[in-house]
């Protein structure tokens, strides 16, 4: 459990410097800005996002969206930032560097920002706490499943895990723009694709959240109009993490990028017009979920309209109200454990992942269904159950003198004692010659059966099969060479 927080915290510390610290940091640091940080957050974030999202589409298409590449050209992208954030040549004057540089020693020698932070902490509003309390509440719900969970909930978060990890390690990659600007977040927290899309997405959901409180801010400037927005988003948005079919695979991004986009079009028609870009880019087709984001600011300002012409009293036995709806709503949502599937158990998952992590680097070759081909990408060898049988049968595997040909130090081969239940669902795109195994019950079964006589028959014939894990509902047998 420790790793998985840790997975989680390098995550998020590589998301908040790319797309945030540092962008904001080297705005500041001219002089041709004005206005606090809050006026800088949402330019400086699509700004960002869409110099990352080209850079990595370009890239990508030239099997060259590297480490060392993205991060040179994320830094020429800070640079030029500042340059542009600047009205004067202080930059080039290395006075001025000393200068600045010997005040900010002295301000912190002398303990002046104990004052500045204290400062800022106690001159929060109310409602502004409130708010927060609200999206970090939100947070820890979409948290929660990946927290618990390696399993990935929508059959499209197999097919970006598999591009995310095909872009970030050269190979031949169709372009993907709801991944491309991940690429900086793989680099610089050193975790694999499939880390970064399984805590991305639930970010982004917080985001999509605050991103509607924001927008009902900008057209109502009332506080408590934005606190209503986010809790009904929160609310409308709750069963993401509990219900398998509630996750868009990827149309979260979309919408919020739009919905940013509606939020500066008052102010700001040019970074509204970057938003809707990137929201294209990132998913070309129309997410419906706007409609009702869009929807839930448009009710939270007919509430707010009510709420502010009320009785002092009503008032806020209506806001408590409010808040404890949203904590059973919490409450209901963290106690809710989620079944095994649709497209694989929990426990291979986990085991997939843990191979990935504890063994050696491209030694080692996962048998089993496709969707655990997310996790081995680029970091082993997977192959399909159903082919592994076609072309290894029982009969042949019984052989005393048969050997694999696969050049591994291991092989793994996940067998399902129950076999997982099928319901008509996709399998990972590229993978539809199997289609018959993964959308029937009957399918399934006779795979699964197949598999248990073949690694039977080569159990009894061979010393060098283990079984590597073992629970009521599948069975993991090690081949080591």
């Amino acid at each position: 459990m420790l790793q998985v927080w840790l997975d989680l915290i390098r995550v998020v510390l590589a998301m908040g410097l790319v797309f945030v610290a540092l962008p904001l940091l080297a705005a500041k640091a001219g002089d041709k800005w004005q206005g606090g940080i809050g006026s800088l957050l949402v330019p400086s974030i699509l700004r960002t996002v869409l110099a990352v999202e080209f850079t990595a589409i370009i890239l990508g298409s030239w099997k060259l969206c590297l480490p060392g590449i993205v991060v040179s050209i994320y830094a020429l992208w800070l640079g030029a930032t500042v340059v542009l954030a600047s009205r004067r040549r202080w930059i080039y004057d290395p006075k001025s560097w000393a200068v600045g540089y010997s005040k900010f020693l002295l301000w912190a020698a002398q303990g002046h920002w104990r004052e500045y932070f204290v400062a800022r902490v106690i001159a929060i509003p109310q409602a502004s706490l409130i708010l927060s309390l609200i999206l970090a509440s939100a947070s820890v719900q979409y948290l929660w499943y990946p927290l618990t969970n390696y399993r990935f909930q929508g059959i499209q978060s197999y097919a970006r895990v598999v591009s995310l990890q095909t872009l970030v390690t050269g190979n031949a990659w169709s372009a993907d723009g709801s991944v491309a600007f991940l690429a900086p977040v793989v680099f610089l927290s050193g975790l694999d694709a499939a880390t970064v899309i399984r805590f991305s997405s639930p970010i982004f959901f917080t985001m999509l959240v605050a991103a509607a409180a924001w927008c009902a801010y900008q057209y109502s400037g009332a506080t408590w109009c934005s606190i209503f927005t986010a809790g009904l988003c929160w609310l409308y948005t709750r069963t993401y993490g509990i219900d398998s079919t509630g996750e868009p695979g990827g149309l979260e991004i979309s919408a919020l990028f739009l919905v940013l986009a509606v939020g500066c079009l008052r102010r700001s028609p040019g970074y509204a017009v970057i938003a809707a870009i990137l929201a294209w880019l990132t998913e070309p087709k129309y997410p419906t979920l706007l409609l009702s984001v869009l929807g839930c600011i448009f009710i939270a300002m007919l509430i707010h309209w009510v709420y502010s012409r009320s009785p002092r009293m009503l008032r806020q036995f209506a806001a408590t109200a409010f808040l404890l709806g949203i904590g059973v709503s919490l409450n209901s949502a963290l106690r809710s454990q989620p079944a095994d599937g649709p497209y694989e158990y929990e426990a291979s998952a986990r085991i997939a992942s843990r191979i990935a992590r504890d063994f050696p680097r491209n030694r080692w070759v996962l048998v089993s269904p496709a969707h655990e081909a997310a996790y081995s990408f680029s970091r082993g060898w997977h192959v399909e159950l159903t082919e592994f049988l076609r072309q290894f049968p029982a009969s042949k595997l019984s052989n005393p003198h048969f050997q694999f040909p696969y050049e591994s130090d291991n092989i793994f081969v996940f067998v399902e004692k129950r076999p997982l239940p099928q319901t008509g669902r996709m399998i990972l795109p590229g993978s539809s010659g199997s289609s018959f195994f993964y959308s029937t019950m009957s399918g399934r079964a006779s795979m699964e059966f197949d598999a248990a006589r073949a690694m039977a028959a080569y159990s009894s014939a061979h010393s060098n099969s283990s079984v590597y894990f073992e629970d009521q509902d599948l069975i993991i047998y090690r081949i080591a060479k």
